[in-house]
């Protein structure tokens, strides 16, 4: 997916790397757990 936004045009950078989790729920007691056993980057 590619995203098109106004926004974009203030980021210096062409890329983005972002790593989460994202809840949607609005129900009582929803939670969410992440975890990570290891995370390498290079660029």
């Amino acid at each position: 997916m590619v995203y098109q936004d106004v926004s974009l045009e203030k980021w210096p950078y062409q890329n983005y790397f972002k790593t989460s989790n994202y809840l949607s729920s609005t129900s009582d007691g929803a939670f969410s757990e992440l975890e990570y056993y290891e995370l390498n980057v290079t660029y």
